[in-house]
Order: structure tokens, then sequence, then C-alpha cells
């Protein structure tokens, strides 16, 4: 790719000549302004001025102003941005006394010391631009404002002179546009002359909010030698070894440290103080409809909630019934839940549901998570999550400071959000692994996504004109970022109280899908607790085991599932006598939910 380099010293220059401390209105004007400037092929531009200053009134400082960020528009119509250097300026007489401001607009302030600036004074000005690769493919240009119109101030005289250290063949245009900012041709007929080895022009009494500005389009590969986007820009060199660093650093812990294993001996009883609507969080981080539904067996097998069944013209009516009140410290969503069953009345019928115990089921899940705050607490760092984010933001803003396009979204951008919103996905999947179920296939469904979405995205940048990079800087941050989301859940590490209860709770489904009639201890169990069926059942509900939970019970006491005839009549009951319908309410309110 050429380097447009010249095109950058315009623009350049065109900052070149924006000093606002020129104007009028700062109390001095321009009489005199030579410009001269040598173009080397490697795209350094040195310049040098000569300013004859009038000072109407004194003044401590002048300022002179080269804006950095230039904007050209290609032929093929793409806005592009480029990012000047400037560097070694100097001011004669003013080694010392000399402000630099180097960010978006470099600015030189020149203070007067002791002595005002007065009457006519002279500065000559020196400085080097350094202009990036123009990142086009099909030819070189040079798009140069000699004068720009923020220089805030009229010139009586002014003159410019650009030489080429290599001179200029097949020059396929040339054009020179003067006016203000919208003016498209030379309305100031400016006379400029040019030859291969420069091109040079003057104007008199040129009003303020004037540009100059010359343009001519090269041979492709007339500049070369000189600094890439990626070099130049310390921006981008930054945010390249930030997702590197990032993504490699958090891979490797990730990769070292030592997985927390579960204590899972069998368990008959669940951990005090769970319910089975908790359990279904600590197991998989959400809180799901068919966890809160499992409360009202869970209130049943402690004597809060009753439930009647009756049957009417052949049809089976089922009503839940308020025993007692919550206890005093029952969590928030239990609460709510409760409260919608019983908010009007100590009983409700199932066939007939308000519409507030659907409200009661979805505020119920939103506050199941508040359950888990100070000592049960399940993770104590959530912080991978941000990691994941920080390292796919620097991959964003290298991708957008390495492109050719003028405001970077699009594909590049969509692509860095997406890696991200996979590697969350792949963050709260690993508990699922733990507990089985069909939630192993979707993880690695998601794995699969993130890697193919990640091959798709380095292909596509890796043969895309726009990014201006080597390939392999493109390759190297997209292939790190996608090795952190598939490992980034590892850096959440579970809690004390986590790893206690996970343990214990895995120990309780072993417990129950190894259930057998001919087990002494239930047999025992039961015996000696009418209610030990009844109270399991809600959580074997939970680890999708309660049809096997009731079917060993049916062997071992069939009058264990009262009021129903058999423990597995009774649990096929509640489903459809009492999840049923609370469902079907749930799922006619929030068909989306």
């Amino acid at each position: 790719m050429g380097k447009s380099k010249l095109f950058m010293a315009i623009a350049l220059v065109l900052s070149l000549v924006s000093f606002r401390a020129f104007s009028k209105d700062a109390g001095y004007e321009i009489s005199s302004f030579d410009l001269s400037g040598k173009l080397a092929e490697n795209d350094v531009l040195s310049v040098s001025e000569t300013l004859d200053v009038d000072f109407k009134e004194p003044s401590d400082e002048f300022s002179r102003k080269i804006p950095k960020e230039i904007f050209y528009r290609s032929k093929d119509g793409v806005n592009m941005k480029y990012v000047l250097e400037v560097r070694d300026f100097k001011v004669d007489g003013f080694d010392e006394g000399l402000e630099i401001d180097d960010s978006s607009v470099f600015t030189a302030t020149a203070k007067s010391g002791e002595a005002k600036f007065s009457g006519k004074r002279k500065f000559k000005i020196s400085y080097d631009i350094v202009f990036p690769d123009d990142r086009i493919k099909d030819y070189d240009f040079f798009y140069y404002s000699v004068l720009s119109p923020e220089i805030g101030a009229a010139v009586k005289s002014f003159k410019f002179k650009v030489a080429f250290e290599k001179k200029i063949e097949n020059l396929s245009e040339f054009s020179v546009v003067s006016g203000d900012r919208k003016e498209k041709s030379n309305k100031l007929n400016v006379d400029v002359d040019f030859d291969k080895s420069h091109f040079s022009g003057s104007a008199k009494d040129v009003p303020e909010n004037t540009a100059v500005t010359v343009f001519m389009s090269l041979p492709e590969g007339y500049f070369v030698g000189g600094k890439g986007t990626f070099l130049f820009s310390l921006l981008a060199v930054v945010s390249f070894v930030s997702a590197c660093a990032v993504a490699a650093l958090m891979l490797l812990l990730s990769l070292f440290q030592k997985s927390e294993k579960f204590d899972a001996e069998l368990e008959s009883e669940p951990p005090a103080g769970v319910s089975s609507a908790e359990v279904g969080f600590i197991v998989d981080s959400s809180a799901d409809i068919d966890d809160i539904f499992s409360l009202v067996p869970y209130w049943a097998s402690k004597g809060i909630v009753g439930i009647e069944e009756s049957e009417l013209d052949g049809k089976k009516k089922v009503v839940l019934k308020r025993l007692s009140d919550l206890p005093g410290d029952a969590p928030t969503y239990e609460r709510k839940f409760f409260d919608s069953l019983f908010a009007s009345s100590v009983s409700l019928d199932l066939s007939n549901l308000p519409e507030r115990v659907a409200k009661g089921v979805r505020s119920s899940r939103n506050s199941l998570s508040e359950a888990f705050k100070g000592d049960r607490e399940l993770f104590t760092d959530k912080g991978s999550v941000w990691v994941c984010l920080v390292s796919c933001v620097f991959l964003f803003l290298f991708l957008k400071l390495n492109t050719k396009v003028e405001f970077f979204g699009g594909f590049g951008g969509f692509s860095a959000v997406l890696l991200f919103v996979c590697g969350l996905l792949v963050s709260f999947g690993k508990k699922r692994l733990i507990f089985g179920g069909n939630s192993f296939i979707m993880t690695r469904l998601v794995t699969l996504l993130v890697a193919s979405v990640s091959t798709l995205v380095t292909l596509g940048f890796t043969h895309s004109s726009d990014i201006v990079v080597p390939k392999i800087l493109v390759i190297v941050p997209f292939a790190l970022v996608t090795a952190l989301d598939l490992v980034v859940s590892r850096l959440r590490r579970p809690t004390k109280y986590n790893l206690e209860v996970s343990g214990r709770l895995l120990g309780l489904k072993k417990f129950i899908a190894s259930a057998s009639a001919d087990s002494e201890e239930l047999r025992a169990k039961q015996e000696s607790d009418g209610g030990y069926f009844k109270r399991i059942l809600p959580y074997a509900a939970v680890f999708g085991l309660a049809d096997k939970w009731a079917s060993v019970f049916d062997s071992i006491d069939s009058s264990a599932g009262e009021p129903a005839s058999s423990p597995s009549e009774y649990h096929k009951s509640l489903l459809s006598c009492v999840y049923n319908p609370i469902y079907e309410s749930y799922s006619k309110a929030y068909s989306k939910g």
C-alpha cells in the first residue's frame, strides 16, 4: 500500500497553518507568512515557517496549533482517519519557555518572559510531521492544506513552497482549492506553479477562515519506507499488548490453578436451611420456574400448606390451604410466592388461579439470588466476567485503531462483543456439567459457537483490505481472547459454603438415584418418620428424579402418599393438579418468560 504521507502532509500542514494565536482577537495580525517544506519519500515532512506578526497590544504569549487528526474520503467513498505525529518542534530564540501540549491538537506556546510581545515580531518555526501509511492499494496521494481556516486571521502576504525528495513522474491529477471550508474551486485564484520537483504559490490579502489546499494523485508506491499505522500509534500498541497480556495471563491462571472438588458422600438429608428452590439455583446459578413450583410440596412437608383433593362431577378439584404463616426469617423469594397464593384468602382453588399468582412466581424467581449473600455467597470472584470484557474491549480498540474506516463498527465491533457474550455463556454453564442434564450438550454447543465465531472473524479480517497491520497481529489476540472465553469459568472460585453445600447436594442426588426398596435405611426412615418421602420429594423433583423416588416408596409403604393411594399417584397428582395449573397461568401471563 502506498504511503499517503503526502496527503498527511497536506492535512498536517493544514493544521500547521492553523494558529489560533494569530487572530486579531488575540491582539495581533499576520503581515507575512512564508512556508517551505520538504517531503521525503519515507513520509516525513520537514517544515520551516517565517511569520511576521504585528502585535496591536502587548501579549504574554502566542501559540501555534497543529491538528493531528485528519480525514480523507477515498475515491471509492471510504471515510479514512489518520493521526499524525509532530516532532522536533522549535521556535528560534525559545529554547526554553516553550510549552508543548501533544494531545489531539498539537499546541506549542511561546512565553514572552518579563518583556511582553509588542509591535512587529518575527517568529521562525521548524518541525517535522510523520504521516502513517495511506492504506490505499491503488494509488498514493498528496492532500496538503498550505493554509487552513483555523488560522483565525487575515494574511496580507502568503507564500508557500513544498519540495519533493523524489521527483514526481506520471502525475494523474493536480488541483488547487481555495476559499471557505465548503469551497470546491479555486475561488481566490491562487497562482500555483508545479513541476516534477516542487510546487509553489502565493496569495495576497487572504481573508479570515480561508483555506488553500493542494491535491495530487500519485502512482502507487511513490512513498516507501514510512511507518505503518500499527507502529506509529502508541495507543494501538498499548491496546494490542493489553489484549494479549490480559487474555494470556488469565488463560495461564485458569489452566494451572487447581479445581475445587466437592466432597460428595451419600447424603440422606438435604443441607440444613436449604430449600428445594435454592437447590436449583445452587446447581446451575439460575432460578427456573420448576424450582419455584417445588416450594408447594416443600411447604406441605413442613405443615405450612395443605393440599386437599376432591372430585365433583367426575372432575378433580385441588385446593391449597394455608395452615400456618411462614417463619419470621423466611427469605424474600418464599414470601413473595406464598403471599401471591394466599393474598386474599386462606385457601386457593387451583382450577381458577388469579393473575397475581403468575406475578408472584416471576417476582420470586427474580428474588431468589438475593438469598445468597454474605455468608451464603456462592463465589468469591465474579471478576472473570470483567476480565473477559476487558480483553474484548482492548481487542475492539486495537481493531478500531488499525482499520482504514473512520468510525469502526460493523463486523469487527460485533465480533468482539459476540466473543464476550460467548464467554459469559461458557462461564455460567460450568456448574451444569457437574450435575448433568441437557445443559452438558448446551455448553458444548456454546463452546463450539465461540470457536466458530473466532475462526470466522479471523478469516474475515485476514482477507479484509480494511486491516492495515500484519495479519498475524489480528490472529494472535483473537486466538487468545477465544481461548480465554473457553476457560473463563475456571476463574470463578466457589466459596467454602458453596463447596460444602454443593457436595452435600450432589451426595443427596446420588442417594436418591441409587435408592432401592430393599434399603434398610429407607425403610427405617419411613417407619420413624412417616413424612420422609414427602420431605425429600421436592428435592428429587429439582434433580429430575421424582419418578424414581416415588416408585421406590411405592414398594416400601403404599400409604406414604396419602391422600393419594400411592407415592407415585401423589407425585402425579402434584404434577397434574398443582404444577400444571400454576405453569399454565404463568405461561399465559408471560408467554416469553
